[in-house]
C-alpha cells in the first residue's frame, strides 16, 4: 500500500481487524492462512493513511475457500514437545498416502536450518529407528521434515520444537 498527501508530509499507513497471523508493515499486507481460516471467512480488513490531520481509509473483503486439512504427508512423532538424548535410539514417526511415492526423505531442522540428512531414502512404511548422534548440539528448536522422495512438494514437517540432551 502507498500513500501521498497534497501537502507532502508522509502518511503514517496501518491496518485494523487484520487476521490471526497476518502482518501489515512498511505498507505490506502479508498472510498464509491456516487451515481452519475459512471457518471465520470472509474477513474484513481496514487500510488506513493518516497523517495526523487528514485520513483515508479502505475496506477490504478476503475470502478464503475451505482446503483439505490433512496434508498429504504428516509427522506423526517427534511432533513437538519430546526431549531426545544422545545415543539413544528415537521412533520417527509418520502417515504418507502411497500416492506420496514408496520412499520418503527425512531431514533434521534447528530453528529453520536444515541441520543434517537422517536418510536420502527410506521405505514410507511409517517408521525409522535412528540413533541419535552424540555431536548434535544440545538445546531445543529442533524439527523432522518428511519428503517425498519422489516428489520433495508432499512434505510435512513436526509442528512444535523438540529438544537434545547429552
Amino acid at each position: 500500500m502507498t500513500a501521498t498527501d497534497p501537502d507532502g508530509t508522509t502518511p503514517t499507513l496501518s491496518a485494523q481487524n487484520l487476521p490471526s497471523g497476518a502482518t501489515f508493515t512498511a505498507g505490506v499486507f502479508s498472510w498464509t492462512p491456516s487451515f481452519s481460516a475459512a471457518a471465520s471467512s470472509p474477513y474484513s480488513v481496514t487500510f488506513v493513511a493518516s497523517d495526523g490531520q487528514a485520513q483515508d481509509s479502505e475496506t477490504i473483503s478476503i475470502t478464503v475457500n475451505d482446503v483439505p486439512t490433512q496434508p498429504a504427508m504428516l509427522v506423526v512423532s517427534p511432533n513437538g514437545g519430546e526431549t531426545w538424548s544422545h545415543r539413544q535410539y528415537v521412533q520417527i514417526q509418520w502417515s504418507a498416502p502411497q500416492s506420496s511415492g514408496s520412499n520418503v526423505r527425512i531431514e533434521l531442522w534447528r530453528n529453520g536450518a536444515m541441520l543434517r540428512t537422517i536418510t536420502n531414502s527410506t521405505f514410507n512404511d511409517g517408521a525409522l529407528t535412528y540413533r541419535v548422534p552424540p555431536f548434535l548440539p544440545e538445546g531445543g528448536g529442533y524439527r523432522i521434515r518428511i519428503y517425498s522422495a519422489t516428489n520433495g512438494a508432499i512434505m510435512d514437517e513436526s509442528d512444535g520444537a523438540f529438544s537434545v540432551t547429552s
